[in-house]
Formats: structure tokens, sequence, C-alpha cells
């Protein structure tokens, strides 16, 4: 430890009177090896103030002494430093540059070394220290250089190399000066370096120590935070608040608690904890407010929920995107659903967690398709791309549902189609909704009457007919009637066949129709007794008559006179 003794006036002014005083009075009677002497032994006394007019007055005498010289000076610059003389650092480099081989080289540089720490220049000291032999050294400057060390790799960020260090001073210090600040800073790193059993036991070992009393409570209650001892920290976190209701930790205190009732499922608790906290604290954490904002959304306060929560996402990392789906779900329940939408679809492009990243991507494609201006358009594209990303999402069903709504409802059937073929797994209900789609393009060409299209898009709707039997009967119908029109009568016998083979709504008009339709594919190929069983089933189904049952009538004539059945 530096001496603070002196002011440099007051040393300069002892300079010059003692300079005086030898040259009137004792230059003639005082010896220079006296004076050496002198000044020697009141140095190692470490009475460096009156060591120093000795020491000077001997180097400023001529004598044939001279091997003495280097000693007295390196007592002069030491008692200088000692005394804190603000030339002191100054004096120490210009005598190792005087005596670049001196034998106190070594210790000056510890001197040096120990003014850099006090100037917090880390670097310095230890640039000083390890290029000396620190181990030449007294046992106590010798414990000091180590300590200086080990809090310089410390300062630095070298944990490693500093827990070496701190490790080294408490085995081998000659007293037990330095025990608990190395138990201390060795805990604190272990800490650090999230070994949470041996720097808790560290802490554990120092809570009788004064100066640690208000830091070891905080380290306690974070280790057992991470260790998911939920009781142990709110024991410790409460018992410190009343102790310390106003101590530098105190807000710290507050958001362990924040966190701990959180993990408890207490939000009540939780932001009241979380309130104190950003009280007393300028510059609250972002994990703070993160849990804050979750908490309040589970308190159904969506306004601070997300005013916590848009704290959080301006950083990109693994809360962000978490927050980012709460901020948009908090937005939502405030009927706020623009800014929802942008929420989500943050989240959503996000890939730190996959179920985040799904449901936030649900509930973009839900944004998008309650806020769309158009009917069939930017909706219909983030619900597939919702079904390509996710085919196997607990969501998929209702994305599914909206899509099939979508599609039906619009009638914009050429699009619709477009969409599900862009789906790569597409499910039962989106089968089926194209089944029915291609189904209604059919009907659409057939009035066009572009018979072979329809017959195209029919042939597509019955080859994945398992999911709607009844649209796969009345595709079939359908194109029993575009035979029909293009005079394909056994193409078109075979497709009326096949409905009423299918069909469910046996008493439905087209089920009578189909044989009507029947009969004529019968009678075109003058098959005149099919044509008249054909027709005669019409007439049965049939119970209001119009003019189709009369024109059935004329055929079943017709039928009776080319069989000759007059």
């Amino acid at each position: 430890m530096r001496i603070r003794l002196l002011p440099l006036v007051y040393l300069l002014a002892c300079l010059i009177c003692a300079g005086n005083m030898q040259a009137q009075t004792t230059g003639e009677i005082v010896s220079p090896i006296n004076l050496y002497k002198e000044g020697r032994e009141l140095f190692l006394q470490k009475n460096y103030a009156a060591a120093i007019p000795a020491l000077q007055s001997f180097v400023n005498r001529q004598s044939s002494l001279q091997e003495l010289f280097q000693e007295a000076e390196y007592m002069l610059v030491c008692s200088a430093y000692e005394l804190n003389d603000p030339t002191g650092t100054t004096l120490l480099e210009a005598y190792l540059k005087k005596y670049p081989d001196s034998p106190y080289a070594n210790r000056i540089h510890t001197l040096l070394a120990a003014n850099a720490f006090y100037q917090e220049d880390y670097e310095q000291v230890l640039k000083l220290l390890l290029s000396s032999q620190i181990d030449i050294l007294e046992d106590k400057e010798r414990d000091d250089a180590t300590y200086r060390i080990a809090v310089s790799y410390m300062k630095m960020g070298n944990l490693t190399d500093a827990a070496i260090w701190f490790n080294m001073l408490k085995v081998h210090a000659s007293s037990s000066r330095y025990q608990n600040d190395c138990t201390y800073y060795i805990s604190y790193i272990r800490y650090t370096q999230q070994k949470y059993d041996e720097a808790l036991e560290g802490f554990l070992s120092l809570q009788n120590d004064t100066r640690y009393s208000s830091l070891i409570p905080y380290y306690t209650a974070e280790i057992y935070l991470f260790q998911k001892q939920y009781d142990k920290v709110e024991s410790i976190a409460q018992s410190y608040l009343t102790t310390y209701p106003s101590n530098a930790y105190t807000a710290e205190m507050y958001r362990i608690l924040e966190e701990t009732y959180y993990r408890k499922k207490e939000p009540l608790k939780a932001v009241t904890a979380f309130e104190e906290y950003t009280r007393r604290e300028s510059s609250p954490r972002r994990t703070a407010f993160y849990l804050a904002g979750l908490s309040y959304y589970q308190l159904e306060v969506y306004s601070k929920a997300a005013t916590a929560l848009e704290q959080v996402v301006p950083v990109n990392d693994e809360l962000t995107q978490n927050a980012y789906l709460h901020l948009g779900l908090s937005y939502l329940q405030s009927a706020q659903k623009n800014k929802a939408r942008m929420a989500f679809e943050q989240a959503s492009a996000m890939n730190t967690d996959p179920k985040v990243k799904e449901k936030a991507a649900y509930n973009y494609a839900l944004c998008i398709h309650e806020t769309s201006f158009s009917a069939f358009g930017e909706s219909v594209t983030v619900f597939e791309r919702f079904l390509n990303e996710f085919p196997n999402s607990v969501y998929a069903g209702k994305v599914s549902s909206y899509l099939v709504e979508t599609y039906m409802n619009t009638r914009s059937y050429e699009a619709a189609l477009k969409s599900i073929e862009r789906i790569a797994r597409p499910s039962n209900q989106i089968m089926e909704a194209k089944q029915k789609i291609l189904f209604q393009l059919g009907t659409q060409s057939f009035a066009n009457a572009a018979f072979k299209e329809a017959i195209d898009y029919f042939d597509r709707s019955t080859a994945i007919g398992k999911y709607n039997k009844q649209t796969q009967a009345d595709a079939s119908y359908w194109r029993g009637e575009a035979y029909f029109r293009m005079g394909n009568m056994q193409q078109a016998a075979r497709n009326f066949n096949d409905y009423l083979q299918s069909t469910g709504q046996k008493k439905d008009d087209t089920y009578a129709l189909a044989q009507y339709n029947l009969g004529y594919t019968a009678f075109n190929q003058k098959n005149y007794a099919l044509a008249l069983t054909w027709f005669k089933r019409y007439i049965n189904l049939v119970k209001q008559k119009d003019e189709t049952v009369a024109d059935a009538y004329n055929r079943i004539g017709d039928c009776h006179l080319q069989t000759r059945n007059f």
C-alpha cells in the first residue's frame, strides 16, 4: 500500500533545507558512509520522508563510495513513489533507464505495475508483472503482485487465467489476507462459467464476511433460479429486500423475484415485482420486459403486455420471436389487426422456435384473410404457404376450411384450381374441394357448349371421386350429357348408368332424367326394347307431368311402332 504523507511541495522544501544544512553544518561533520547508513536504516523502517534528506545528501556528496550510489538512488526513487510524489512513476522509469541491469529492476517493475493497477491500466499491469520474477519478491509484495495479475486477467475478460492465478494465490499465499477475496472471485468466475454447484459452495462460505454480505445473496439467488429452486430464491430475495430496501442490488432482487414468480405461474406477483424493478432501475433488462409482457398477457391486460413487449422486439435474439407472437396476440385482443398482422409476420419469418413460427404463421394468415380487400388474393396465397410449410400442423384443418370456403364462395374456380395445385400435400378437405371445383369447371364448359373440355374436367373430377361420392355421381351424369351432345351414345349410356348406380339421391329429378336420357341413348341406337324400358321407368318416377313426360310418351309410341307392337 502506498503511503500518502507529504505533498510534493513539502518534500522539495525538505530536500532544499537538507541540502543547505549539509553544506553549512553536517557536510564537514557527517561522513558519506554515515549518511548512507542513516538513510538506508530509515528507508528499511519505511520512514521514507526522513530517509530522503540523508540519502539525497549522500548522492550529492562526491566520495569514493560510488558503488553505493545506485542503491541510494534506488531508495530515493522508491521513497518518492511511496510518498505519492506525482513524479514517482517518472523517477522509477528514469532509474531503470539509467540502470537497466539493476538488481532492483524486478521490484521497480512491481511498483510500476502497482501504479498501473491503481490507474486501472490492466494491460500494463500484466506486461510488467509477467515479465518480472515475482517469486523472488518479499512475501507480502509477491502476494500483492499475484493478486494484481489475477484481477487484471479478470478485468480483461480472461477468466481462465484469472482463475488459475486466484487459485495459486489462495494455495500459496504467505498469509490469509487474500483468502476470502480469492474465494469470492473464483466463485464469481465459476458462476459466469455456469458451474453453479462449485460457485454456490464458494459464495455460501463467505456469508459471514461483511465485505460480501450484500453481494452473496444476489449470486446465490441467481444460482438457485438457474437450478429452478424457486422457493429458495423467493426466500432469499424477500429476506434481502427486508434487510436492504435501498441497496445497489435491490432492483436486481426485484427482477429475480419477477422471474421466480413467472416460473411459478404467479403472473400477478410477477408484474408487481417488475413494476418495483423498473421503478428503481433506469435501464431495465430486456428479459424483464419480456417476462412482464407474457405475465400481463396471461392476466389479459393486453395494453400493458404490448407496451412491455414493444421494448423487447427491436433486438433480434432468441426472445424476439416469441415476443413478436405475443405482441401480435395482444394487438389482436385490442382490435389492432394491422399491427397484429405485422407482428405475426415478423415472428413467422424467424426460425428460432418452430412451434412459435407455426402459430405466428397461422395467425398471420388469419389476419390477412380478415383484412384482405380482395376476396380471392393474398389470403389464399398465405394459406397455401402455410399448408406447404406446416402440412402436419394442428392448424392445418382450420386453414383448409378457410381455403375451401374462399374457393367455393368466390366462384373463382380456375384460380382456386391453380391454388390447390400449388399445395404439395393437400388435405382430404382440400382434395374434396378440388373434386367439386373440377365439376363446376366442367359444368361451365358444358354451358358454353365446350363439350370436350367439359368431359376433361369431369374425368379429372371423377378420378378423385373418393372424397365426395355425390359429386362423383353428378360428374358422371354431366359427362353423359356431354357425350350425348357429341353423339357418342355408348359413352353417354355408360355414364348415365354409372350415375344411377352411384348417386345417393334417388328421389332427385336428375335421377329420373338420367333414365329418360338412357331411353334416348337406346332409342338412337335403335335398341327400342331397351329404350321402351327406360322411358317407362322415367314416367313412373315423375310426379309432375310436363313436356318431357309428353315426349317420353311419344317415344314409347315410337318404340312400339318400331317393334310393330300395335
